[in-house]
C-alpha cells in the first residue's frame, strides 16, 4: 500500500515542486488581443481546466492506497465541479467557527482522521515541443499533484498561486491529472479566518502553454513627480533566455501610442509627461503590450503616489480619507466560490454606496478582483493568509497572554515569511494595492519583524499594515520601524482621544462599526474623530457581507446549523447586505455619512448653503448634481435642481439658493437629494436637509376628530369603562392599561395593551441582554397599588400608581399613569417613570397596543423610511411617509428588533374602515410589527417565524440605540435609557371613518 507522503504535518518542506512566485499574468497570440481582454480564457495558451471533475470524498486520507487510485479510474464514484468546495455538494459538513481552531491545537500534526478529496480529471494536448505550466489559484488547505501516474508535486496556502512545470510529465494525447486535497495540515494553524471552513479547489485551475524561451517574470514600476505630471517608468524582466528580445508599447488609455522600443536587457527604462493620475474617484488606466517573438502580454496600469507625509496620508499629493470595508469570498450557495459576475455585483454596490477602499479580509483574492478594483476604482489593503487568532482560546494563560506564542516562535518563521511573499509577488502590478497587510490576528514578536522587512524588501513604494502589533509583548523591545500605520480595531472614542494627543503614525481604524444583525450604530460619532483629525487615515467596516449557507431550500444556515459540534452561531452573520446581497440599513446608514458633498450651514440672511466637497480628486461641479424639495409640513411646494459653483475637493463653498425666502419658517424644511455616476449609471448618493430652528414640532392634524356631547364611566371589580357617542373604552384598574377600544363596527384591540421596557435583543445586544436577564427586564408583572378618577367638564381622568416588577427581584420601574379621555374622543397617556437604579440601561419603555390584523398601513411624520435608532438615523429624515406594516419589517437571519422609527410627532395606522393616531408635542418612536416581540426573541432563524394574531403598535418614549457591542465598545451613555426619572406622554385620537 502506498499511502501519500506526509508533508501535511511538516513545517519543512512547505512545497514541492512549486515554481517560484511571479506576477500574474496570461500570455497570448497577439492576433486574440482583443478577446483577450474580454476574458482570459480566449487565449489559445490558456488550458482551461474548470469543470467537471471525478471525485471521491474520503473520511480519512491517512487510509487511502495512493497507487489504487492512480490506476484504477473507475473508483471515484461521483462528480465534482471544479471550482467548489465539497461542502457545498454533500460532502462532510462546513463548519463556522470565529476564533476558536476547528482542530486540536497541537502543530504540526492534525486529526488523525484527516478529511480529503480525490479529483481526477483528463486533458488531451499535442505535440509537447512547448513548456506546460499548471496552476492553482485556490486549494483548501493543502494538495499532492500527479499527472499520469507520477508525483508532481505538493503545496499549501490555500489564498496563493501555486504553479508547476509538467512539460516532463506529459505526454501526446490523452493526459490524466489526479489532485488529492486534505482538510487538515500545518496551514490550518495559520488560516484561522472568521468564516465558514470548507474545503477543496476553490479557485481557478487551468494550463499554461509557453514557448521554451519565454518571458518568466516582470514587474511595472513608476516614480511620478505630480506637481509636473510626469512618470519615470521602469520595467523589469526575467526571461528562460537573457537575450529574448521583448518589445514594450506603451499607449493611453484611449489606444494612443505614447512609447515603444523593443530590448534584449533585462530592463528598460522610459519618461511620460502630460500623465493622467489613478484615482478610485477616476480610475484612469494606460495600457502596456509585451511582446517577445512567440507571446504576448498585455497589462493595464495606473500612475499615482503613495506616501505618509508629516504623520498624514497623501495619494496623489492629496489628504483622502478611505472610507470602506472587509470583503470575505462568501456566497450563500457556492461558500468562498466567487466568479467575476459576483465580483461585478459586490462592487457595483459598494459603488453605489460610497465605499472607495477595500481591506481582502483575511487573504488575497484572485486575481481578477484586483483587475477589477484597477478598472472600476477602488483603493486596497491586500491582505496576506495569515491568522492564528485561535491561540487565545487555549486552555492556560488565556485570551491575549497566549496571542504572541505564534507570532514569536522562530520556529514558524519561515512559514510567515513564505505567507507574506505569496500574499505579495503575484500582485505587484495592481494598481489599485495602495496597501500591503502582514494578516489578522496573529499577535506580534519576531516572525512579523522579520515579515515586514522581507515585505520591504519586496516592495518598498506601497505602505505596510499589521494591526495585531498592539498586542506585542510590553515586556519585550519590538521593532515597528516597517509599520507606517497604527492600526486598530473596535476602539472606544477614548482610546481615539488618547491616541491623537502623542503619536507618531497615521491612525486607521482596520475594523469598526461591526455590522452585525440590526447594525451599525454611532458610526457617526466615529466620523466626528475621523474628520477631525488630518492623521485619521481610513475606517472598515467589519464587514460585507452575511455569510450564511443555502443547500437548496432558499433556508439560511449560520454556525451550528449543519450539525457541527463545535460553532460560533450567528457571528458570521455580520455584514451590510445579506447573503443574496440584498441591501441593508446598515449600509444605506454608511452611504449617508460618507456622501461625497455636504451641507455645513445654512444662511437665511443671505440666502446661501455652505457646502463642502468630500471628494479627494473631483470638482463637485463636475461629479455631483443636487436636487433639492421645499416642503410645508408633508407637503413638497417646490421642487428643483441646485446650480452648484465650482467646488474643489476638500473645499468649502457658500452655494446661493434664493429660493430660501420661500421657506415657511415654522413649518417649513428642505431636501436636498445628491447623485452621482456609479460605473455609467446616476445614483442616488447621498442627501441633507435644513429645518429652521423655529420649525414647529406640533402639525396639524391630518384630519380632524369629532366630539361627544358627554362623558361618563362605569366601574366594575376589574375595569374603569367609559361611552362616548362613538367609542367605548375599558381600562384595568389592576393593570393600568388600556383593555378595550372600540366603536359601533368592531375593537380595534385584539387584547389588552401592556408598558414594554424590553425588546427582542439584536446583535450587539448579545452581551447586555445577560444584565436585563438578570434584573428581570424580559419577565415581569404589573402591580397598581392605587388607583383614582378625576371628574372635569370635558375630561375624565383614570390615575395608577404601579410598578413592573419582576419575579424575585426589586422593581424595575415605579410610575404613575394617567389616562385622560377628552370630550373630543381622545385618550391622553400621561406618566412620571422613577427607575430603579440598580437596573441597568433599559432596552426601551413605551405602550404596546396589540391591534387587530386587519390595521396593516401606516401613515407617521418623523425620520423615515428606513428604519431607524438614536444613534442609526442618518440615512433617514424628517418627512411625511406612508408604508405598510410589511414594509417596515427588516429581515434579519436571526430575528430581532427591527424596523423602528424615531423622532416622530405623529403616527396613524389604519384599516379598511378605522383609523388610530398618536401624537405628541415632543419626538417619540414607535415600532408596527407583524411580528410580537416575544417571537423575534424565541426563533433563532427569520424563517421559523411565525406571524403573530395581532398587528403589535408600540409607542416608545425611547429606544437604546444600536451600537456595535457584538464586537465593539459598549453602547454610549447618550444612547442608553439610565435616567432616574422622565415624564413623557402622547394622545390617541379616532379621525372619523374614511
Amino acid at each position: 500500500m502506498t499511502k501519500l507522503q506526509n508533508y501535511f504535518e511538516k513545517f519543512d518542506p512547505l512545497h514541492i515542486g512549486t515554481l517560484p512566485q511571479r506576477s500574474y499574468f496570461i500570455p497570448f497570440q497577439k492576433e486574440e488581443a482583443e478577446e483577450f481582454k474580454k476574458d482570459r480564457k480566449h487565449s489559445s495558451q490558456y488550458i482551461d481546466l474548470d469543470g467537471t471533475w471525478k471525485f471521491s470524498y474520503q473520511p480519512n486520507i491517512r487510509t487511502v492506497d495512493v497507487e489504487d487510485w492512480l490506476n484504477d479510474s473507475e473508483k471515484f464514484e461521483g462528480d465534482l465541479k471544479v471550482p467548489s468546495v465539497w461542502q457545498m455538494n454533500g460532502y462532510d459538513q462546513p463548519q463556522y467557527t470565529n476564533v476558536r481552531y476547528p482542530i486540536p491545537y497541537d502543530p504540526p500534526y492534525v486529526p488523525y482522521e484527516n478529511p480529503g478529496g480525490i479529483y481526477r480529471r483528463t486533458f488531451t494536448v499535442g505535440k509537447t515541443k512547448e513548456n506546460y505550466y499548471l496552476n492553482f489559484e485556490g486549494v483548501d488547505a493543502c494538495f499532492y499533484v500527479y499527472l499520469n501516474g507520477e508525483f508532481v508535486g505538493f503545496s499549501q496556502i490555500s489564498h496563493a498561486q501555486h504553479e508547476f512545470d509538467v512539460t516532463s510529465f506529459l505526454k501526446e494525447g490523452e493526459n490524466e491529472l489526479v489532485v488529492f486535497v486534505l482538510k487538515w495540515c500545518t496551514a490550518t494553524y495559520f488560516e484561522d479566518q472568521d468564516k465558514f471552513r470548507t474545503s477543496g479547489i476553490f479557485r481557478d485551475v487551468y494550463l499554461l502553454k509557453r514557448p521554451k524561451e519565454h518571458l518568466t517574470d516582470y514587474v511595472f514600476k513608476e516614480d511620478v513627480n505630480v506637481s509636473e505630471k510626469k512618470a519615470a517608468v521602469k520595467l523589469e524582466f526575467k526571461k528562460t533566455n537573457p537575450e529574448l528580445p521583448v518589445k514594450v508599447t506603451f499607449l493611453d488609455g484611449e489606444g494612443q501610442k505614447l512609447f515603444e522600443e523593443e530590448i534584449t536587457e533585462n530592463s528598460l527604462e522610459f519618461n511620460l509627461k502630460d500623465i493622467h493620475l489613478w484615482s478610485a474617484e477616476d480610475p484612469y488606466l494606460y495600457q502596456l503590450y509585451l511582446e517577445t517573438p512567440e507571446e504576448t502580454f498585455y497589462k493595464k496600469v495606473g500612475f499615482r503616489t503613495i506616501e505618509i507625509k508629516d504623520r498624514v496620508f497623501l495619494f496623489n499629493g492629496e489628504p483622502i480619507k478611505l472610507h470602506g470595508v472587509n470583503h470575505h469570498d462568501s456566497d450563500p450557495k457556492t461558500g468562498p466560490v466567487i466568479d467575476r459576475e459576483d465580483f461585478l455585483r459586490d462592487l457595483k454596490i459598494m459603488k453605489d454606496h460610497n465605499i472607495n477602499v477595500i481591506r481582502t479580509a483575511h487573504y488575497p483574492k484572485a486575481p481578477l478582483f484586483y483587475e477589477m478594483c484597477n478598472e472600476l476604482g477602488f483603493y486596497v489593503v491586500s491582505e496576506a493568509d495569515i491568522e492564528t487568532h485561535g491561540v487565545v482560546d487555549l486552555y492556560g494563560k488565556g485570551r491575549n497572554a497566549n496571542y504572541n506564542m505564534i507570532a514569536d516562535d522562530p520556529i514558524y518563521q519561515e512559514v510567515i515569511l513564505d505567507r507574506v511573499a505569496a500574499s505579495m509577488i503575484p500582485f505587484l502590478n495592481e494598481t489599485s494595492i495602495f496597501m500591503w497587510s502582514m494578516g489578522n490576528e496573529s499577535g506580534y514578536g519576531v516572525n512579523f519583524e522579520k515579515g515586514l522587512e522581507l515585505a520591504r524588501e519586496i516592495d518598498d513604494s506601497r505602505l505596510l499594515h499589521y494591526e495585531a502589533a498592539f498586542y506585542a509583548d510590553p515586556n519585550k523591545e519590538h521593532d515597528y520601524s516597517n509599520l507606517d500605520v497604527h492600526s486598530r480595531m473596535y476602539p472606544t472614542f477614548k482610546e481615539i482621544e488618547d491616541y491623537f494627543e502623542d503619536y507618531d503614525k497615521p491612525y486607521m481604524l482596520c475594523e469598526y462599526a461591526h455590522a452585525m444583525g440590526n447594525s451599525p450604530g454611532d458610526i457617526l460619532d466615529y466620523d466626528y474623530y475621523f474628520q477631525k483629525e488630518p492623521s485619521f487615515m481610513g475606517v472598515f467596516i467589519w464587514e460585507w457581507t452575511d455569510h450564511a449557507l443555502d443547500f437548496g431550500d432558499g433556508k439560511l444556515l449560520y454556525g451550528g446549523d449543519s450539525g457541527e459540534r463545535y460553532h460560533d452561531g450567528n457571528f458570521c452573520v455580520d455584514g451590510l447586505v445579506s447573503p443574496n446581497r440584498d441591501i441593508k440599513s446598515g449600509l444605506l446608514e454608511f452611504r449617508q455619512v460618507y456622501r461625497p458633498l455636504r451641507l455645513l450651514e445654512t444662511d437665511r440672511n443671505k440666502n446661501r448653503l455652505l457646502m463642502k466637497n468630500m471628494l479627494g480628486f473631483l470638482d463637485a461641479k463636475d461629479s455631483i448634481h443636487v436636487a433639492y424639495a421645499i416642503y410645508d409640513q408633508e407637503k413638497a411646494v417646490k421642487e428643483g435642481q441646485l446650480d452648484l459653483p465650482e467646488i474643489k475637493p476638500g473645499e468649502e463653498v457658500w452655494v446661493g439658493f434664493p429660493e430660501l425666502e420661500e421657506l415657511n419658517a415654522e413649518t417649513g424644511y428642505v431636501h436636498f437629494d445628491y447623485y452621482k455616476d456609479s460605473m455609467g449609471e446616476e445614483v442616488f448618493c447621498g442627501m441633507d436637509s435644513y429645518v429652521p430652528e423655529e420649525f414647529a414640532w406640533v402639525l396639524k392634524d391630518f384630519a380632524e376628530t369629532s366630539a361627544s356631547s358627554k362623558l361618563e364611566y362605569e366601574e366594575t371589580e376589574t375595569e374603569y369603562q367609559v361611552q362616548t357617542d362613538r367609542l367605548s373604552f375599558a381600562i384595568g384598574k389592576h393593570t393600568g392599561m388600556l383593555h378595550q377600544l372600540a366603536d359601533k363596527k368592531g375593537g380595534f384591540l385584539e387584547k389588552a395593551a401592556d408598558l414594554v421596557v424590553f425588546r427582542a435583543p439584536t446583535d450587539n445586544d448579545r452581551k447586555i441582554k445577560l444584565e436585563w436577564e438578570e434584573a428581570g427586564v424580559f419577565d415581569y408583572e404589573t402591580r397598581v397599588y392605587t388607583s383614582s378618577v378625576k371628574e372635569e367638564e370635558n375630561s375624565l381622568s383614570f390615575t395608577f400608581e404601579m410598578a413592573l416588577l419582576p419575579v424575585y427581584r426589586e422593581k424595575i420601574v415605579s410610575l404613575t399613569l394617567t389616562w385622560t379621555i377628552k370630550r373630543e374622543e381622545e385618550l391622553s397617556c400621561f406618566m412620571h417613570v422613577e427607575k430603579n437604579p440598580y437596573v441597568p440601561s433599559l432596552p426601551r419603555f413605551g405602550v404596546r397596543f396589540p391591534l387587530k390584523t386587519s390595521f396593516d398601513e401606516v401613515r407617521y411624520f418623523g425620520y423615515g423610511p428606513y428604519e431607524n435608532y438614536q444613534d442609526k438615523h442618518q440615512a433617514s429624515r424628517l418627512g411625511s411617509y406612508e408604508q405598510t406594516i410589511q414594509e417596515l419589517y427588516e429581515n434579519y437571519l436571526q430575528p430581532q428588533e427591527h424596523g423602528e422609527r424615531s423622532f416622530c410627532n405623529l403616527v396613524e395606522v389604519e384599516d379598511k374602515t378605522h383609523r388610530l393616531r398618536a401624537q405628541a408635542d415632543h419626538d417619540f418612536g414607535f415600532n408596527f410589527s407583524l411580528y410580537s416581540i416575544e417571537e423575534l426573541r424565541e426563533k433563532k432563524h427569520s424563517y421559523e417565524l411565525t406571524e403573530n394574531d395581532s398587528h403589535d403598535l408600540i409607542i416608545d418614549y425611547k429606544q437604546a440605540g444600536i451600537g456595535s457591542n457584538s464586537c465593539g465598545p459598549e453602547l454610549s451613555e447618550q444612547y442608553c435609557i439610565s435616567e432616574r426619572n422622565w415624564e413623557w406622554g402622547f394622545t390617541v385620537s379616532f379621525p372619523s371613518e374614511k
